[in-house]
């Protein structure tokens, strides 16, 4: 039976010590969660990884703080170096200051075979700002490559996985596989193209068309050379605002939007902002996490398409992971392209690879009972 009733609060979904999400099974534990109430808090045993650490997380830290970090520090852990470079400079922009030291795990006094696992260190005082950046640009190492750590264990290579999974998210998408990149979680995909859309045209604000999922806004107001141009209605006036500014000469990065938007389903009109994109050439990102490859064909009008695996194409909840996808007939691929392979997003760790693919083999399948369920 599913979950659903009182006592349900707070149990994973699913049953897994890698499950992320948990149960809310009332209107007011939603509200209780989002105002931080301490009885939902309390009974919350996992959670959305991003939002709340996984129990073997929370350990790894404990046991690289205990090697690495010193008097009054905390850390973090992440899967490369240069995750771990991006999370120590969001603190240190954000502080204003030089507070993070980013540490190798093999001078943690620990070698086994993680090779790429860096932590960062940073005042204990600052543990929010560093929980901000976990968040918002979705780097953190996976709980199960933190379990295997704890464990002493590396996991098989996964490299068919990987191939696998590329393959079937590049035939969605209708793209090459060599245009199409894998990360950890939607939100790193994000942060990674927002990335390689800065590199294109730095120092200039990118622009959000619609209200999106709050991360990726934070991500463009706290993570790129510039700032953000927040259009959040995004609707005719705001599309015949921004006509106007490109063509009386404001110069932007880069325009992103949802399609739809999450959560609230505002569906931009795709065509038009294209058109708009074209003549002022200006590369076009759309995240159509929401609807999915297999409802919509946004790449057709998109330079890229950045989308969250963790949900429908899973479709488990054990797992997160991203994806990108670069519109090989765009202007601005071979640049993209460029740029995403000097500064790839955090890709998945192979025992998370081998549950994605598993989880994705029957996508095509549950596609249409998905929409069913939503015509309901």
């Amino acid at each position: 039976m599913p979950l659903h009733l009182p006592s349900d609060l707070g149990r994973p979904i699913p049953d897994s010590p890698h499950a992320v999400s948990a149960c809310l099974p009332t209107w007011a534990d939603n509200i209780g969660y989002e105002e931080g109430e301490p009885r939902v808090k309390e009974k919350l045993t996992t959670g959305y990884p991003r939002f709340v650490y996984n129990r073997f997380c929370r350990d790894l830290f404990v046991w690289v703080g205990e090697r690495a970090a010193g008097p009054g520090q905390d850390c973090l852990v992440f899967p490369t170096a240069a995750a771990a470079d991006r999370a120590a400079g969001f603190i240190d922009r954000r502080l204003d200051a030089d507070v993070t030291g980013v540490v190798p795990l093999a001078n943690a006094a620990w070698d086994n075979g993680h090779t790429e696992t860096h932590a960062v260190v940073f005042p204990a005082e600052h543990a929010r700002v560093a929980q901000d950046g976990w968040q918002h640009i979705g780097e953190g190492i996976s709980s199960r490559q933190a379990e295997d750590l704890l464990a002493g264990h590396v996991a098989e290579p996964a490299d068919e996985a990987l191939e696998q999974i590329v393959s079937r998210v590049a035939s969605l998408a209708g793209a090459p596989t060599d245009r199409t990149w894998l990360a950890s979680c939607g939100m790193s995909a994000f942060a990674a193209i927002h990335r390689a859309i800065d590199q294109l045209q730095p120092g200039h604000d990118s622009v959000q068309f619609g209200f999106p999922y709050v991360d990726a806004l934070k991500v463009q107001q706290l993570c790129g050379s510039s700032g953000c141009w927040f259009l959040p209605r995004g609707d005719r006036a705001e599309l015949d605002q921004l006509q106007e500014a490109l063509e009386n000469g404001r110069t932007v990065s880069g325009i992103f939007t949802e399609f739809p938007s999450n959560p609230l389903l505002a569906v931009p009109d795709l065509g038009r902002l294209a058109e708009l994109c074209q003549a002022h050439s200006v590369p076009l990102v759309v995240d159509e996490t929401i609807s999915g490859f297999g409802n919509v064909d946004v790449l057709s009008v998109a330079d890229a398409v950045c989308s969250s695996l963790t949900k429908s194409f899973s479709g488990v909840g054990d797992v997160t992971a991203g994806s990108i996808v670069v519109n090989p007939s765009s202007r601005f691929a071979d640049r993209l392209a460029a740029a995403l392979t000097a500064s790839p997003p955090a890709g998945l760790y192979a025992a998370d690879a081998a549950v994605l693919e598993r989880n994705s083999r029957d996508y095509a399948e549950r596609l249409p009972v998905t929409c069913e369920n939503a015509r309901r």
